[in-house]
């Protein structure tokens, strides 16, 4: 059945009505999540919430000032420099955001405030995501900025939505842990449900490449380990981000800490309410291969994310791009990204094979779980930090890549060298005693006369033997430790290869 013909706007109006059968609730909830014609008239049954609507929308469109044709980057014209987005997304002047402030909020007295919300100032817009648009406010009472997340229009009035944002305040307040967000309540004002979290001074990751370009190693590193702690904290809670990109990611004004936000879909481990809704829940380019495919996911779809991540940091793009969503899904599920040493040849090799290792399809190939990603990581900042002082951790460490045969290839030619050159020696020193031996024999046949001569002369040609001899056992026992020396060597090799 095609999306047109299953649009039933009547059951929109039973919906407004009060008069939907609680029996097609679900059946409307699951085309409003993929037909936007049907979201666009529900969202005008509602005034308000269609202006929600039109803030994110635009707010959004703030964050997407380029596009792709295959793998080549087209500006956007809206652009008027490399920090254009980020400007832009600090002056927020629109009257889609001043509307909204006189729908939704309560009249502030204070001119340069958007409104009130409850015990809440609304002092300006942060961004707009998925779910909501988050908003800067400040706690009259305790007296702090804090950060206000409105729920979007287009799903806040479907029970199974406000289910999955109650349950990000449930899921994030439940982790304890530096390296996430904490949400300090969540209410409603009138019809809207919001969250409030701590504000973190600084801006998202996100907006970290796109004013800086590629990062460090170093720096990768770090906010890598601080993100794996972060999920290490929520996984040990039995809980799943499901959504780990870099505009989830803030960055403290310092850049010491990264910290993770939005849990807005994250799912316990044993519920599998959201898996099989038919929402194709995350974001295409950081999302894992068994996300995208619709299948049972764990911990370590996480850790899949945090790898693409990674190689976002490294390479100041994610590792699967493509002009449209579909496409995205399809390269990640069949195709491997570019090395990294191709993309930034400044990247060490080890950290290049670390983040491969997140990106395996095979979850059963990637790292067991965050907390072994991150113990890595603290031993791979410090190398960074003081190479000489820290060594990096075996498992990273460059490996011989020789093979087994070569080996056995190499250790036959090798003995086979020093057999001939064994015999060759020993013919040799033949071929010059011989002589000796034989005039030794004559000698012997000689008269009397010379006899007392001769065995001078044998005594003197005996000894001359026996140091030859000596001489021949020791070049012998020297091939041999030479002999030994190497086949110890090869064995070390074949350990390693192992």
């Amino acid at each position: 059945m095609s999306k047109r013909s299953a649009c039933n706007l009547e059951q929109i109006e039973q919906f407004w009505e009060d008069a939907l059968p609680p029996e097609q609730l679900p059946a409307l909830e699951k085309h409003l999540s993929v037909c936007e014609q049907c979201q666009g008239v529900f969202d005008s049954k509602c005034s308000h919430y269609a202006d929600i609507s039109t803030a994110a929308l635009w707010l959004k469109e703030l964050g997407e000032k380029e596009s792709w044709i295959g793998n080549q980057k087209v500006e956007s014209q809206h652009s008027t420099g490399p920090n254009a987005t980020i400007r832009e997304r600090r002056n927020l002047q629109s009257e889609a955001i001043a509307d909204i402030a006189k729908r939704m909020f309560d009249r502030s007295e204070n001119p340069s405030l958007l409104g009130t919300l409850d015990e809440y100032d609304v002092v300006e817009p942060l961004g707009a995501g998925g779910m909501g648009i988050v908003f800067k406010g400040y706690d009259r009472e305790l007296q702090r900025y804090v950060a206000i997340k409105l729920l979007a229009p287009s799903v806040s009035l479907i029970g199974s939505a406000k289910q999955r944002f109650v349950r990000e305040a449930q899921s994030a307040a439940s982790i304890v842990s530096p390296f996430v967000v904490p949400i300090h309540a969540v209410a409603s004002h009138g019809e809207i449900p919001y969250l409030v979290m701590s504000y973190v001074p600084g801006i998202n990751l996100q907006e970290m490449i796109e004013e800086s370009g590629a990062l460090t190693p170093l720096q990768t590193v770090r906010i890598a380990r601080q993100v794996a702690l972060g999920l290490a904290a929520a996984h040990e809670r039995g809980l799943i981000h499901r959504d780990i990109k870099p505009g989830n990611i803030l960055i403290e004004r310092n850049g010491q800490r990264a910290v993770l936000t939005d849990f807005g879909l994250a799912q316990a481990a044993g519920d599998a309410s959201l898996t099989h809704s038919g929402l194709l829940a995350g974001t295409p380019n950081f999302m894992s291969p068994e996300q995208a495919n619709g299948m049972e996911i764990d911990a370590r779809s996480d850790l899949f994310s945090l790898g693409s991540v990674m190689y976002a940091m490294l390479a100041g793009h994610p590792p699967f791009r493509a002009p449209n969503a579909y496409t995205v899904v399809k390269r990640l599920i069949e195709e491997s990204p570019r090395s990294l040493s191709t993309v930034q040849p400044t990247t060490p090799e080890w950290l290049a094979r670390l983040v491969m290792r997140l990106l395996e399809k095979d979850r059963n190939q990637r790292f067991a779980s965050a907390v072994e990603v991150a113990e890595l990581l603290v031993e791979c900042e410090k190398h960074l930090e003081h190479p000489s002082l820290h060594p990096l951790p075996k498992g990273l460490a460059i490996k011989s890549t020789t093979s087994p045969l070569a080996i056995a290839t190499s250790l036959v030619f090798t003995l086979g060298c020093i057999g001939l050159l064994f015999a060759w020696s020993y013919v040799t020193r033949l071929d010059l005693e011989q002589p000796r031996e034989l005039e030794t024999a004559q000698t012997v046949q000689q008269p009397d006369e010379i006899a007392k001569e001769s065995d001078a002369v044998w005594y003197e040609q005996s000894e001359a033997m026996d140091r030859s001899i000596a001489t021949r056992w020791r070049d012998e026992d020297a091939t041999w430790s030479s002999l030994q020396a190497i086949e110890n060597a090869i064995h070390r090799l074949e350990s390693d290869n192992r």
